[in-house]
């Protein structure tokens, strides 16, 4: 298994790496899901962290907006941060402003995730304490001692480490630890909190983000089989865009043959099917490249809600238009006029759906 030998070298190559950082004081955040009002007034990220606290942030806020585009609910959900910091990230988001969704032309209630970073070059350095910590958690990973390296992990991200670097490597060991346990979903759902700091949104990177070029390129690499074993080919030929161009070498011949069947999978006639999890907030989504879709079978749950978003060829640059699906159907027909549509499933955490997409395929978004 090369998977725990890879963790440690590049345990190793975050200590070479730490410390040589010297910009400004960053702070990035993104709207997944939603729509920012540009034109009105937002909130800084600053006025909400003090720099003197010295831990940095990064973290997932859950956020509800009205139909008036107000933010209703803000949750912390996933991440690397302090109670006290989830609480003002949450106060941060109620002074957003969004514009609502619309479905069938009226404005309604959504939701979504707005990721939040801010960090502290001075700080990014890694501790003797937290290498010792880190170097541990690899050798039960090589071990196989499953249950021991999570332990370790957990107490680290809790206890020892306040730099967004160390805890990107936890996240990137979490990975190794669930592939070993052979459960894909959570490999894959930390591969992308691995992920999160350094993606910027479509194929490019945010290189000031304090992570080992190597760690970035073997995350990439992961979360490409993993999606490409859970169906979620978009997001894996999203990632395959994305590594080509941050490091084109790092790309094994073994894994541009699994983008390349992705891609023939996706052009051909053939059916898709793509299993879907529900997250923590009860919630699955998956993109679409065929006109109809069934719901094969539900597992382990019981789904509540099911909707489409599409790019419509009428539509406004950034707009896209919601459908809700009757669940009582199971299987539904997509608008030819409709491209780049999202499936969204909600209903219990941790339900698992079978979805078999088939038929003419949908128009390039």
């Amino acid at each position: 298994m090369k998977y725990p030998l890879m963790a440690m070298s590049l345990v190793a190559g975050l200590f070479a790496t730490a410390g040589i950082f010297s910009a400004e004081p960053l702070v990035r955040h993104d709207v997944v899901g939603l729509r920012l009002d540009l034109k009105a007034p937002q909130p800084l990220v600053d006025d909400y962290f003090d720099p003197s606290a010295g831990r940095a942030v990064s973290m997932v806020l859950r956020v509800t907006v009205a139909s008036n585009g107000k933010v209703k609910e803000a949750h912390a959900g996933e991440g690397f941060y302090t109670t006290g910091q989830g609480r003002r990230a949450e106060k941060f988001a109620k002074y957003l402003a969004f514009t609502p969704k619309t479905i069938d032309g009226k404005p309604v209630e959504s939701s979504g995730e707005l990721p939040i970073r801010y960090w502290f070059p001075a700080s990014e350095n890694v501790s003797p304490a937290v290498q010792d910590s880190l170097k541990e958690a690899a050798r039960h990973i090589s071990a196989r001692n499953w249950s021991a390296a999570l332990e370790r992990l957990d107490r680290m991200v809790a206890n020892e480490i306040s730099s967004i670097s160390s805890f990107m490597v936890t996240e990137y060991l979490r990975v190794a630890v669930y592939e070993g346990m052979g459960d894909t979903e959570q490999a894959l759902r930390h591969a992308r909190l691995a992920l999160r700091c350094w993606l910027a949104g479509g194929t490019s990177l945010r290189r000031e983000c304090p992570a080992p070029v190597a760690m970035v390129s073997q995350t990439l690499i992961r979360a490409i089989g993993l999606e490409s074993r859970l169906g979620r080919y978009a997001e894996a030929l999203d990632d395959w865009d994305t590594l080509q161009a941050f490091d084109k070498q790092s790309a094994t011949s073994d894994l541009a043959d699994e983008v390349a069947k992705v891609r023939t999978l996706i052009a051909s006639g053939d059916p898709v099917t793509t299993w879907l999890v529900m997250d923590a907030a009860g919630e699955g989504h998956a993109d679409l490249f065929r006109l109809s879709l069934a719901v094969d079978s539900v597992e382990g749950g019981a789904l509540d809600e099911a909707s489409l978003e599409c790019k419509s060829a009428d539509a406004a640059p950034g707009h896209r238009d919601g459908y809700e699906l009757p669940l009582a159907e199971r299987s539904w027909s997509i608008p030819s006029t409709a491209s780049g549509c999202t499936l969204i499933l909600r209903g219990k955490s941790g339900t698992r759906v079978k979805i078999v997409q088939s038929g003419n395929p949908m128009p390039a978004a």
